[in-house]
């Protein structure tokens, strides 16, 4: 009788999600009588029930569903050969392994990608000279990525073995792939063979030779980095004959004009690879050595690129290198050494950085370096006074008013109190734009908590109260015309949304977001659908690539959660996010990093854990060291985004202040609505207590 109501159903005018019911209905009534009809309903292009047909026919087991697949797989329709293909996958019956390895050849870029990923599952490494040969044939960027994951799946010597037979006859599209697959599996005593690459034409090939050096390379090979950045004449190196003799017996020795400079990009990897190799020489001592005598042996030219690596290397050795730089013959080299200070990680560069505010060539330059020092003193655990002192001596280095108002405009990095008793002895300079620049920094700091209409106590009443009369109102009127502008942009901003923003989903659920032991409530998007899995009590990455998403969206919200990292890795966390495009800038990424990690060690500083991605660093560096639990509290209220990690608020801004000069590239900006997601950088990455709120 149900089965007849089925039938009935099925051929009926109905939503999918009926047809669906009365679908798995009919086959719990008849299950494997109804195999082929599942089977003309898996492989038909129009068919609404392509999907849950598929996931019926793969709880049958036998051969002979096997052999049926395969044969609905070889008359299927073109939209349906990847879903059918990944089924066959998920069977594991090695049989289908030499249907499924055809469609490495399909040109259906999603038939060839599921062929791969499903190759591996039905005959491990017995197809792997086809999965290589289909790497070198992958055009596509997202068909690599999915060769490589399934690459990786392979046993380490089969693997290795088969990339090093195949690198010498790969073009260029395929080789930065190879490579990063002999770094992933440590293949150090591939060392020759990679280090080779690295006169390829590729920028890409180029970069994955310094970045295997950076996780694999020795001292041996810091002669090869240096000679590949860029110079004026190439360096007769002092190293040993030991040393320098790399691949075939030969010093590697790049020709500046061979290829026209050496991009930024590279540069930047050429210093990680240096660092990487230095930090692992197991006696501290030795790594200070090695530097130094790279340092005195180096070009002007590479001495510059070399000088942006000693804040990462014995800061108490290094330190008076950067010092005599400050003092060289070139303005490069002096320019270099003032941008590595400003990078420095500890307060012993902070006289130095006083000394090169002399020697920096413009205001970028200078900029960085009054960050740095502004940074360093708010790290110190002094007490307040004792920081505005500090601070007081950086403002003497300016020499007219408009370099200290430049200097009070990076305050903004500072704690509150210290910021405010820095710039109020200025409230009356007889500089207008000194003047000017000390309320604007005090305005903005108390705008978050001014309300004139309020008389309870908050820190911009208090700081209001505190003031001598003269200045008292003129700052009352800025914050209240910061807070008229504030709320014109928004209602304008509100405006614009209107047409461009998802609507909240009428269902938006708040509490918890994970339930502790399954997926429920979440969605992958991207990248491997498995990528992600869970239990007891931990969401958790297991590769790939993509982010999790969740099923409802939201607007304003307090989100928290708790998460764990291994050494080096890298997830995120997005927010008003669409599904579409690149969530970190459609909508816009809350950073988490390995914040120690050597390979982070030269990131930009909104790169880091805790910042809006590519819009604000946080004010400081607050996180734990990889292994550890560590929490995070996103508000999220109208264009005011606020991060706390590890119970220090570390990010306090609003996105208007920086829509003006980022909104064409960041679009995200702008919207006030979308999903909650978990970035899979493929490590693997566990959260939990993932609790959401509305804003109260």
């Amino acid at each position: 009788m149900s089965s007849d109501i089925s039938r009935e159903v099925l051929s009926g005018n109905h939503p999918a999600h009926i047809k669906s019911s009365a679908l798995f209905t009919l086959f719990m009534n008849e299950g494997d009588q109804i195999l082929d009809e599942l089977l003309d309903l898996a492989g038909t292009a129009g068919s609404q029930l392509a999907v849950p047909a598929m996931v019926l026919i793969n709880r049958l087991e036998g051969q002979v569903v096997t052999d049926k697949l395969v044969s609905t797989l070889n008359n299927a329709a073109e939209l349906r050969i990847p879903d059918i293909i990944t089924a066959l996958g998920e069977r594991g019956d090695p049989s289908a392994a030499s249907a499924v390895v055809t469609f490495l050849q399909n040109s259906s870029k999603d038939a060839r990608i599921a062929a791969c990923q499903a190759l591996v599952r039905l005959s491990g490494s017995d197809h792997l000279p086809d999965l290589v040969e289909a790497l070198k044939r992958a055009e596509d960027e997202r068909e690599r990525e999915a060769l490589e994951a399934a690459l990786l799946q392979i046993p380490t010597l089969d693997l290795t073995a088969a990339v090093v037979r195949a690198i010498p006859n790969a073009g260029t599209t395929a080789k930065p792939t190879m490579i990063r697959i002999l770094t992933e599996r440590r293949a150090s005593e591939q060392r020759d063979l990679v280090v080779r690459q690295a006169d390829s034409e590729s920028e890409l090939v180029r970069l994955e030779v310094y970045r295997y050096l950076h996780q694999l390379g020795d001292s041996e090979d810091i002669p090869f980095l240096i000679s590949h950045l860029p110079a004026e004449r190439n360096v007769e190196s002092d190293f040993s004959e030991e040393q320098n003799e790399t691949l075939s017996g030969n010093t590697v020795v790049r020709d500046e004009n061979k290829r026209g400079g050496v991009i930024e990009a590279e540069i930047r990897a050429i210093q990680e690879a240096i660092t990487g190799i230095v930090n692992r020489l197991k006696a501290p001592e030795k790594r200070a050595e090695i530097i130094i005598r790279a340092l005195d042996e180096a070009s002007d030219d590479q001495k510059r690129h070399l000088l942006a690596v000693l804040p990462n290397i014995e800061p108490g050795k290094t330190l008076p290198v950067l010092r005599n730089a400050l003092q060289h013959r070139e303005a490069p080299v002096r320019h270099a050494a003032s941008a590595a200070l400003s990078e420095w990680p500890d307060a012993l560069a902070l006289p130095e950085l006083l000394d090169a505010v002399a020697v920096a060539p413009d205001y970028s330059s200078r900029a960085e370096v009054y960050a740095g020092y502004v940074r360093l003193v708010n790290a110190l655990k002094y007490p307040v006074d004792k920081k505005v002192a500090l601070l007081h001596d950086l403002v003497q280095t300016a020499d007219d008013s408009g370099e200290i108002a430049n200097i009070f405009y990076q305050f903004s990095a500072l704690d509150d109190l210290t910021a405010l008793q820095t710039v109020s002895p200025y409230f009356h300079h007889e500089h207008k734009t000194v003047r000017q620049a000390s309320i604007d920094v005090a305005s903005e700091i108390l705008l978050h908590s001014y309300d004139p209409d309020s008389e309870a106590l908050n820190s911009s009443n208090a700081v209001l109260a505190v003031l001598d009369e003269s200045i008292r109102p003129v700052l009352a009127r800025h914050l209240e015309k910061k807070l008229k502008k504030q709320i014109e942009e928004t209602d304008r901003l509100d405006q614009i949304l209107v047409a461009t923003t998802d609507k909240p989903s009428e269902e938006t659920k708040y509490g918890r977001l994970f339930n502790g032991y399954n997926l429920e409530g979440w969605e992958a998007i991207g990248g491997d659908p498995d990528g992600w899995d869970a239990a007891d009590g931990i969401l958790f990455t297991t590769g790939g690539r993509g982010w999790l998403s969740t099923t409802s969206q939201y607007r304003d919200f307090v989100l928290e959660l708790e998460y764990r990292l291994p050494e080096g890795a890298n997830t995120g966390v997005f927010m008003r996010a669409p599904r579409e495009g690149n969530p970190a800038f459609e909508g816009m990424e809350i950073q988490i990093l390995d914040d120690y990690a050597d390979k982070h060690a030269n990131l930009k500083s909104w790169q880091y854990t805790g910042s809006i991605y590519a819009v604000k660093a946080p004010s400081k560096q607050v996180t734990k060291p990889a292994g550890e639990w560590q929490s995070m509290k996103i508000k999220a209220d109208g264009p005011v985004i606020q991060v706390t990690v590890n119970g220090e608020m570390i990010v306090n801004t609003s996105l208007i202040r920086h829509m003006e000069e980022l909104v064409d590239d960041h679009p995200g900006l702008v919207r006030r609505t979308g999903y909650i997601g978990l970035q899979n950088y493929g490590d693997r990455v566990e959260f939990r207590n993932i609790v959401i709120r509305e804003v109260r």
